[in-house]
């Protein structure tokens, strides 16, 4: 359902399979702020999601010989790409079908649509902020955007969010 756009800046279009609209979500890579990354493909048709993708601080494995063996050691390591972006919103939006699935406020319908791709984008959009100077196309996926701390506990919250969710699909 997600796929990493390419990390070949402007200079070639989406790779494969981010192109194939409406069955894979394209994922675009960002900064902490939603700003372009600078190696995304050019903009295309439609809502462009892009999430945190720049910069992210990993621990990176290298192997060291220590007598007859070798062992791991782990360095920090700073690294950028659609393909870590890509995991990002694939989390966000397995967090929201679990979350869908615990809560009886979620109308079965839309429970079953969230499970396809072209709903899900839908969902997407809801926790995306439109980033300038892209107009409407560049998206920014970051949910905690949305949501005040600790709106879960309380229940007035909880039910607009669970309507917007509902109404989405019609159900």
């Amino acid at each position: 359902m997600f796929a990493a756009a390419s990390n070949n800046g402007k200079n070639e279009r989406r790779a494969f399979p981010a192109r194939y609209e409406p069955w894979v979500v394209c994922v675009h890579a960002s900064d902490g702020n939603g700003n372009d990354g600078g190696i995304n493909p050019p903009l295309e048709r439609g809502i462009n999601f892009m999430t945190l993708g720049m910069g992210l601080k990993l621990q990176e494995r290298h192997w060291v010989n220590v007598g007859k063996t070798r062992q791991p050691t782990y360095k920090t390591a700073f690294r950028s790409g659609t393909s870590f972006a890509t995991p990002i919103a694939a989390g966000v939006a397995a967090t929201v079908m679990d979350l869908a699935d615990r809560v009886s406020a979620i109308k079965e319908r839309t429970k079953k649509k969230i499970r396809r791709c072209e709903e899900m984008r839908k969902v997407l959009e809801l926790m995306s902020t439109p980033k300038q100077p892209y107009g409407d196309q560049y998206c920014f996926l970051a949910p905690w955007n949305h949501w005040e701390k600790h709106w879960q506990a309380n229940e007035v919250k909880c039910r607009t969010v669970w309507d917007a969710i509902n109404v989405l699909f019609n159900a």
